[in-house]
């Protein structure tokens, strides 16, 4: 899946803890305002993640 096109804006984060560690993704439909997110070991299962949950009649 692509990271940033004009519909949708993908933006990634690492978080740490104590007791866990890992990556967030975010995903806005810049059509729609709805915000997708995911999260994962490593920071392309974190988009994956957020991917499989925008509607597939949406996807690029």
């Amino acid at each position: 899946m692509p990271k940033n096109n004009e519909r949708f804006d993908v933006q990634t984060k690492s978080y740490w803890t104590l007791f866990a560690s890992g990556y967030e993704a975010t995903i806005r439909d810049n059509n729609t305002g709805k915000e997708y997110y995911g999260s994962g070991s490593t920071p392309k299962l974190a988009r994956d993640s957020a991917w499989k949950k925008v509607p597939s009649k949406d996807r690029p």
